[in-house]
Order: C-alpha cells, then sequence, then structure tokens
C-alpha cells in the first residue's frame, strides 16, 4: 500500500512539474518566421497605430537592435502562475500604471487628482532605462484588458514618438500563436538609466482634452458630443470597483455611453471590425468627440479606436476623466464647482476620495 501511494504521489509531483514548466517557459512555440532584412521591412506605416501579431513576430526575427517591445502588464498579476500576464512576450519589458501616471500633474486642477499622465520629464527618464531613442520601434501591449496599451501609445504620440504601436489583441493573441513567452518578465522601472531619451515634441493639444474642454463641448452639441467609456454601473452612478481616486459617483451629463470594451471581441481580446465600430458609433455623426472614463485609460483605447480604425478627426481623450470631474463639484474641494455641478447627472458627494 505505501509502495502504491509512493507511486501514486510520485506522479502527481511529475505531472505538476511538468505542468509548471509548460507555464514557466511557455509552453511550445511557433518556429520563427523566415525572413531577411531589417526590423523596418516588417513594421507598419507610422500613419497607423495598430500592429498585428504576425507583423511583430516578422519584425522581432528581423536583423536589428531597434524594436523595443513593452508590455503594460501589473506586476502582482505577473507573478502568478496558470494566468495570462504570468507570461510575457520575450524579451519585453513591463510597466504598470505608477510608472506612467500619478498625481500632480501640470495639467490637472488640483494635485489631489491622480492617474493623469506623467510629465514628459518623467516619460524620458522612464524610456531612457533601455536605449531608445526618437526613431526606435516602439510596440505596447496588454494582458486580458487591451486599454492600457493604448492609454501609454496615446501619451507617446503626444511627446511626437511616432513609431510607437498598439499590439492588436495583445499577449492574448501572442500566446494563442504559440509565438515566444518568458515567465516572470523584467520591470522596465528597475533598470538603470542607460540612454538618454528625449521627446521630439510635446502636443497635448491635438489630442488631450482639458475640464474646461469639456465644459465647452457639453454647451455645443451640435458641434461636440461626450462619450462615456466606462461600466454600465459608472455611468449609472454606482459605485465599484472602478471607482478609486474619485470624489463621487455619477457622470457627466449629457455624456453618451458606450463601455471600451465593446470594441473589442472578448473571445480574441482583437478590435471589431470596421463595419462593426461604424455602427457603434454611428450617433458621433461628423461632431469633434471627447470621451473619458474613471482616469482616461480605458476612454484612451477608444480615442485610439476612433482615431486609428475609424480614422476620425478631432477626438480627444480627457485625462482627467470622472476623477478631475467629481474633484471640481465636491465638496471636499476648494475648487469653483458650481458650474460642474450643473453639468452632473446621478451625482452623490463623497465628500473626499474613494
Amino acid at each position: 500500500m505505501k509502495k502504491k501511494i509512493g507511486l501514486i504521489l510520485g506522479i502527481l509531483v511529475g505531472i505538476v512539474v511538468l505542468v509548471g514548466a509548460f507555464v514557466l517557459w511557455g509552453g511550445p512555440t511557433s518556429s520563427a518566421p523566415t525572413v531577411s532584412g531589417s526590423t523596418s521591412d516588417y513594421m507598419p506605416s507610422s500613419d497607423t497605430m495598430i500592429i498585428e501579431v504576425d507583423e511583430l513576430r516578422r519584425a522581432m526575427t528581423a536583423e536589428g537592435d531597434d524594436l523595443v517591445v513593452i508590455g503594460t502588464i501589473n506586476p502582482a498579476l505577473a507573478n502568478v502562475p496558470f494566468t495570462t500576464p504570468f507570461r510575457s512576450i520575450s524579451d519585453s519589458y513591463l510597466v504598470w500604471r505608477p510608472d506612467y501616471s500619478g498625481s500632480d500633474a501640470e495639467s490637472a486642477i488640483s494635485s489631489n487628482i491622480t492617474g493623469m499622465r506623467r510629465s514628459v520629464s518623467e516619460m524620458e527618464e522612464l524610456l531612457s532605462r533601455t536605449d531608445i531613442t526618437s526613431d526606435t520601434y516602439i510596440v505596447i501591449y496588454s494582458a486580458d484588458a487591451m486599454h492600457d496599451a493604448a492609454r501609454i501609445v496615446w501619451q507617446l504620440r503626444m511627446m511626437g514618438h511616432e513609431n510607437v504601436w498598439y499590439l492588436n489583441g495583445g499577449l492574448n493573441a501572442w500566446l494563442d500563436g504559440n509565438h515566444p513567452s518568458t515567465a516572470f518578465g523584467t520591470r522596465l522601472n528597475d533598470q538603470d538609466v542607460i540612454g538618454n531619451y528625449s521627446a521630439v515634441s510635446y502636443m497635448p493639444e491635438t489630442s488631450a482634452a482639458t475640464l474646461e474642454m469639456v465644459v465647452y463641448a457639453l454647451e455645443n452639441p451640435e458641434e461636440w458630443v461626450v462619450i462615456d467609456t466606462r461600466s454600465g454601473g459608472e455611468f449609472d452612478g454606482e459605485q465599484t470597483d472602478s471607482s478609486s481616486g474619485a470624489f463621487g459617483t455619477g457622470r457627466i451629463a449629457g455624456s453618451v455611453h458606450v463601455n471600451w470594451s465593446s470594441t473589442i471581441d472578448p473571445d480574441t481580446q482583437l478590435i471589431r471590425s470596421v463595419e462593426e465600430l461604424e455602427e457603434l458609433y454611428s450617433f458621433i455623426d461628423g461632431r469633434n468627440v471627447i470621451v473619458y472614463c474613471q482616469s482616461g485609460v480605458r476612454s484612451g483605447h477608444t480615442w485610439l479606436v476612433l482615431t486609428d480604425v475609424l480614422g476620425m478627426d478631432n477626438v480627444y481623450n480627457y485625462d482627467g476623466s470622472w476623477i478631475e470631474w467629481s474633484y471640481a463639484a465636491s465638496d471636499y474641494s476648494d475648487f469653483d464647482g458650481s458650474r460642474i455641478l450643473e453639468l452632473i447627472e446621478e451625482w452623490t458627494d463623497h465628500n473626499g476620495p474613494i
């Protein structure tokens, strides 16, 4: 009996080891495609902001070291076996929201506002932890939820870095194709500064909305439309897991609700077809657009879809989003929010950050 028990335990341990090895090394990978030439021969035009998995795989196999791949992966999940974030794209770096967003933003109405984009100098310092230059090809990917990748693409495009792309389908599509992956990804912020990255330019006026712009848009609905990209519960004024940092619950009056995730196929994480997206956003009808969410992350994805896939001009991501808007309305703040209170619905003041 003891021998049988020992044999069973040995088999179980072997299975665990094999499964663990499978997860650790990413399982079987597809063979490298046969390519010739340099990385630039396989990268999309800078006129687009989206790259497909097969395109990235070919570019990574080509000659040259002018391609950097960055995953927007929550480090808490990146250390959990049997999850998608645990297996990052081979030779990529990982970043997470505190690396590229936070408080004390220059464009915020108060230092109490969290989740807004880091300053240009802070982003330059982050990117200088690699040998990235203004000519480097950068591909950003996410796992499970694609919005964080779009957020960084939005930030880097504002900094004049044209050669940056969002990986369609992210890590999910990469792993589905059995492409090379590794466990315990390399955190970019843990690396030493080895470069001297400098932004080509900084043009927030091209794609970033301010609180004042949102007010103007709401007062001119024939020219503008404001889209709420949060969940249905948030739009209805409920407090949810995503409410952290806000100063109350509710929505911007007159905004149209289209959950950012409506643009994604839930099975593949790929962006939906042009035909589906045109139908989804037919209400825009040629107007200028401001998109918002809790802190400009989910709305960053909608910005990318409207700008790149549907080719719309004058689309702006409200970086302050609901956190800033709710601060302006809350009795907690010293901001004169009387005008904002007139432009808010389903409002419940939390009188402090949630």
